[in-house]
């Protein structure tokens, strides 16, 4: 994996150098134990000995990240077989560029001639020569989700949560996380294990 992606509150957090960190479900089934780190040559594997790859990379690695975009084209319908199906038609050009919802741009349609105007499309489909951010990874580590400190909360860009809590942003990044993952079966009370990935964006 060499892209990352993030939702629009998020990617504003990185822009502000307030997020520099981000976790990310294991998807295995792992004992009590978690993963163990060997070394930077056979990498990370269980406590059966089976080798696991992390697919965020080695500290030192840079990922480009992907973001929800509006971008300038149109639907055009395709025959799949016998079925008819859409797919999105990319026109955009210099007086047209893409625009991120991120920067809490909106744009609609419109009556453009045969459908062409400004679409909004998910960041799985991001280009990369569209990507507007690059981060660099510091440190990768494996822990379960309940175990983010108040310290690594306010890294994750998380808001703070109710006040008179004795950690504030530890509970406003579990409501965040839930948002994104218990309708997967990975919510906060699930407690996964989860890739800890640190990181630092890479300004030009």
């Amino acid at each position: 994996m060499n892209s990352l992606l993030f939702k629009a509150e998020m990617i504003r957090a990185i822009q502000r150098d307030l997020k520099t960190q981000t976790r990310r479900v294991i998807n295995l089934d792992l004992d009590n134990r978690g993963l163990r780190y060997c070394n930077e040559k056979t990498g990370w594997e269980d406590w059966h000995g089976n080798p696991v790859k992390c697919p965020y990379g080695k500290p030192g690695d840079e990922r480009w990240v992907r973001e929800n975009f509006w971008c300038w084209g149109k639907w055009q319908d395709y025959l799949d077989g016998e079925k008819k199906r859409q797919r999105f038609v990319d026109m955009t050009y210099e007086e047209r560029p893409v625009r991120y919802v991120a920067d809490n741009e909106t744009f609609s349609m419109g009556n453009y001639l045969y459908g062409v105007g400004y679409h909004k499309r998910p960041s799985i489909y991001m280009p990369r020569k569209y990507s507007r951010i690059s981060v660099r990874v510091i440190d990768i580590r494996v822990e379960r989700i309940q175990d983010i400190t108040e310290q690594d909360a306010i890294s994750e860009g998380a808001e703070s949560g109710w006040s008179g809590l004795k950690n504030p942003y530890k509970s406003g990044f579990a409501e965040l996380w839930d948002s994104i993952n218990e309708k997967r079966g990975y919510g906060w009370y699930e407690n996964p294990w989860v890739w800890v990935v640190d990181f630092e964006r890479i300004t030009i």
